[in-house]
C-alpha cells in the first residue's frame, strides 16, 4: 500500500519509507527538516513529546558536546542520549506554538531532564508552515 501524491512521496506498510518530494530533504517529509522523526506530524506540532525553543540543538554522536554534560556529572544523560541515537538540545524552555518567539532552534522532545537544561529524544520542527 502506498500514500501520496505522486512517485516520490510514499509509504509502504513493508517498512520501506521513501520521503522527499522537495529539493533539499534529507530524510524529512517537509522543507528544513533534516532528521524528520515525526511521523505524520503536521503544522509544526509534535506526534510525542513536547515542543522546546533551545539555546543549542546536537546529535547524539557528536561527542565533544557529550563530554561537557559528563564534565558537569551528567554522564547518566549522556548515556541515554547516546543510545537514543536522536537529537538533544540544551538551554531550553517551553515553546508553545504559533503565537510564541524562538529565535533559537524548535524541537520537539520526549524527555525533558533537570528543568530544561537538556531535552533528549528529539526531532526538528519546521517553523515556515507556522
Amino acid at each position: 500500500m502506498s500514500y501520496g501524491d505522486d512517485k516520490h512521496n510514499s509509504y509502504d506498510d513493508d517498512k520501506r519509507k521513501s520521503y522527499g518530494d522537495k529539493k533539499g530533504d534529507s530524510y524529512g517529509n517537509k522543507k528544513g527538516d533534516s532528521y524528520g522523526d515525526k511521523k505524520g506530524d503536521s503544522y509544526g506540532q509534535c506526534s510525542t513529546g513536547s515542543q522546546h525553543c533551545c539555546n543549542q540543538v546536537n546529535r547524539a554522536d557528536e561527542s565533544s558536546k557529550l563530554d561537557s554534560l559528563g564534565l558537569l556529572g551528567l554522564s547518566a544523560i549522556v548515556d541515554v542520549i547516546k543510545s537514543s541515537n536522536k537529537l538533544w538540545g540544551s538551554d531550553c524552555s517551553p515553546f508553545l506554538g504559533e503565537n510564541t518567539a524562538c529565535s533559537n532552534k524548535p524541537i520537539c522532545c520526549q524527555d525533558n531532564k533537570m528543568e530544561g537544561l537538556v531535552v533528549i529524544g528529539c526531532s526538528n520542527i519546521d517553523l515556515d508552515i507556522l
